[in-house]
């Protein structure tokens, strides 16, 4: 006859088995980090070492995010020039801000005014290689990108399911892959810009970082590309 500690088992082995659910956020049953910072190092193929605005051109991004909301926001000229793009999941809208010295400037983004500042730089066309890499410690999968119109430009980005951050390519050229974007390229106002995560940092983000001041005004896409486009026309 089945001793009584033997018929309890199975209800010891179903507690630690639920147990064991609850405590695996990470590992196999991870569901993706969902706040923190991820930092990229922004390089420029196109221009060479000495070219006369490299020291004005922003060579870092970072991108905060929290609770499906995120902000991606590059610096340059020691903090004289800011530009972000900010997501807010609520609401789900877009908006782009713009700091040069005293002017701060936003704009809310229409479908459309993204990938107006990316020219020639629509309609890509992906394939998943099968291959993948690691990259701030986060495994990414290879895609092979074709820019149309243009059959000699092909490159590689990478991105990860391992971050969440729902949304993340709302709205822009990569609106068709669903991850976070690790290592990629872009053509902006005929500046080509290379983009890779170096760090990824789990750390608690204050919702305030997210939203945009209330010292920024508020202006048409139409003015803020314009204002843009003066910049980018000094480095060209």
């Amino acid at each position: 006859m089945p001793s009584v500690l033997t018929n309890k088992r199975p209800h010891f082995l179903a507690i630690a088995f639920l147990l064991l659910l609850s405590s695996c956020t990470e590992g196999i049953f991870k569901s993706g980090l969902k706040e923190g910072v991820i930092e990229y190092k922004v390089s420029y193929p196109d221009l060479s070492d000495d070219h006369d605005m490299m020291d004005l051109l922003p060579k870092k991004m970072q991108c905060s995010f929290k609770k499906g909301e995120y902000r991606n926001e590059i610096t340059a000229g020691m903090g004289l020039f800011k530009s972000a793009i900010v997501y807010q999941e609520g609401e789900k809208r877009l908006y782009h801000t713009v700091k040069l010295l005293n002017t701060k400037i936003y704009a809310e983004l229409a479908d459309g005014d993204l990938q107006s500042l990316n020219e020639g730089f629509l309609e890509l066309e992906f394939e998943e290689t099968g291959n993948s890499k690691l990259i701030a410690g986060y495994e990414c999968k290879e895609v092979s990108v074709v820019v149309p119109g243009d059959s000699s430009w092909t490159f590689n980005l990478f991105y990860t399911d391992e971050i969440n951050i729902p949304n993340f390519n709302y709205r822009n050229p990569f609106e068709g892959l669903d991850g976070v974007l690790m290592e990629y390229d872009i053509l902006t106002n005929n500046l080509h810009m290379h983009f890779e995560a170096t760090k990824v940092l789990e750390k608690e983000v204050d919702s305030e970082e997210i939203k945009i001041s209330e010292d920024y005004e508020q202006v048409s896409s139409k003015k803020l590309r314009e204002q843009l486009e003066s910049i980018f026309d000094k480095v060209r």
